[in-house]
């Protein structure tokens, strides 16, 4: 067992995935990016990251990937949709000897989830612990990059489903990336295996987030979105979905996080 990682696989390159290669990259780690066969290679991925495409539908082809590049750590970033792609990267992780899988999770807690993206989260976490692969899972809440789309900003309004007034964690993608990178390169393995982090950039409502643009929008409140995927979103942070209490903060001592404004440069 190691004392400390310094070897990963990141699998997916884009919004999430490249950050967090940089982030590891400039913390001195080995670090290879595993891309599906006849994938374009993302332009912003750093010089000093291995970029290899294997067939993403095997075990055996992502474990052969995993042994030539000596990987302790596999890093899945896949979008919510492809969840059930996690399936042969963890079975191949397993198959190399891996010693630590991190999900893609990254938004709002899934634990418990039993139905949706959630619940297919949900169920790939028990795949992992059924296979006997440590585990970790990093929930940030909802992306502050993705706030327009979730309010439909682009309508010229600024739409929010019931009344708003639940409390939602929100973080930025580059703290997401950097904390990722953080923890994985600095906690003993001890205290990785089978961890659950909850961190946060800002804890507010939609309708403080709707007070931060003052009068360049209009605020209208909806019963449903023009996006059923987003009204759904909406509605599960109503429930309190999305607040994860921002409780691994401190993990990453000194650290600055961004807010809501600085992120959308929110004048």
């Amino acid at each position: 067992m190691s004392t400390k990682y310094t070897s990963f696989a990141v699998i997916g390159a884009g919004n999430v995935g490249v950050p967090i290669v940089q982030n590891l990259l400039s913390r001195g780690a080995s670090v290879v990016v595993l891309t599906r066969l006849g994938s374009s290679t993302n332009s912003k991925l750093p010089s000093g990251a291995k970029v290899v495409a294997v067939d993403s539908t095997s075990a055996e082809a992502y474990a052969a990937a995993f042994r030539e590049h000596e990987v302790q750590v596999a890093i899945s970033t896949v979008g919510s949709s492809a969840t059930m792609a996690q399936y042969p990267m963890a079975d191949g992780a397993k198959l190399a000897g891996v010693e630590l899988f991190v999900a893609s999770e990254f938004g709002s807690s899934t634990l418990g989830a039993t139905s949706g993206h959630g619940g297919a989260k949900e169920a790939f976490a028990r795949h992992l612990a059924e296979i006997g692969l440590p585990s970790v899972r990093i929930f940030g809440g909802a992306l502050m990059h993705y706030i327009p789309g979730l309010v439909e900003l682009q309508s010229g309004k600024f739409r929010i489903v019931g009344k708003g007034e639940t409390k939602i964690s929100f973080t930025a993608i580059e703290d997401i990336a950097g904390f990722t990178a953080h923890v994985l390169t600095t906690l003993p393995p001890s205290e990785l295996k089978d961890a659950i982090f909850r961190i946060q950039g800002e804890c507010v409502t939609l309708r403080e987030v709707a007070d931060m643009y003052g009068d360049t929008v209009q605020v209208e409140y909806v019963e449903s979105l023009s996006n059923e995927f987003v009204t759904m979103v909406q509605r599960g942070m109503n429930a309190g979905a999305g607040a994860t209490g921002g409780t691994s903060n401190d993990l990453w001592e000194g650290h600055q996080w961004k807010g809501i404004k600085e992120v959308l440069k929110i004048a």
